[in-house]
């Protein structure tokens, strides 16, 4: 056994110590080893194949992978087209749904924030279309204020007060009013609204009932309402 394994130690060495230190005479080797003070005996090495060697550990032992072949890539990218396809549409709808949502919301809000002011303030709140958010000019497209109105005459004059600033609708959302050109509407010290309108609100793309109408009673309360696309 420890012949044995001198044998593979020493036919480790052969394979890493460079050829300048080794000396072969026929199927001999005569090592030096200066590291360990004296030179070790020659051994009768047998023929090193790579067999051997991987056998023994000296070598690793290579593995072939497969890769995907031709069909199968296609395959796989047939199957991606096809759930692709599918996928689409219902993350389309999926954003619409969000945007509608989320600038309905924005709505609801604003008039909800111009009741609320008014009950507490006590006095007149404007909610009007506002292009440079100061002023009450503009289309609704372009943004909208709401301002303590002390004179409640639905105009921002020097003694009123802007108290919420909402910009555009994103996503290219359009606002139409019913009335046709409407572009104010105020609350009084009660809560309630000056005037009834519908705020139709449309989504850039709509599809199906993606629409919606915001209707504004003299009461003060909204109701919205799921409208189709036109």
């Amino acid at each position: 056994m420890r012949m044995e394994r001198t044998q593979k130690d020493v036919s480790m060495l052969e394979v890493l110590i460079p050829a300048s230190k080794n000396s072969v005479v026929g199927n001999r080797v005569a090592l030096c080893c200066p590291f360990v003070g004296q030179a070790l005996p020659s051994v009768n090495l047998p023929a090193l194949s790579r067999d051997m060697l991987v056998q023994e550990g000296y070598v690793g032992n290579m593995r072939y992978e497969r890769g995907f072949t031709l069909i199968e890539l296609l395959i796989t990218m047939v199957v991606a087209s096809i759930l692709l396809a599918l996928a689409v549409p219902a993350f389309q709808s999926f954003i619409q749904n969000n945007r509608i949502t989320s600038q309905t919301n924005e709505l609801v809000t604003t008039l909800a924030t111009a009741r609320s002011e008014a009950i507490k303030r006590k006095q007149g709140v404007t909610v009007c279309s506002s292009s440079d958010g100061s002023t009450c000019t503009g289309s609704w497209n372009q943004g909208w204020i709401v301002f303590a109105d002390s004179g409640f005459d639905g105009t921002v004059d020097a003694s009123d007060t802007v108290l919420r600033v909402w910009g555009p609708l994103a996503g290219g959302s359009t606002i139409v009013t019913n009335p046709a050109g409407t572009t104010s509407t105020s609350f009084d010290r009660l809560g309630g609204a000056s005037n009834n309108v519908t705020f139709q609100l449309r989504i850039l793309n709509c599809e199906g009932d993606k629409a919606r109408d915001l209707t504004l009673r003299t009461s003060g309360s909204v109701q919205t309402t799921p409208q189709n696309c036109s």
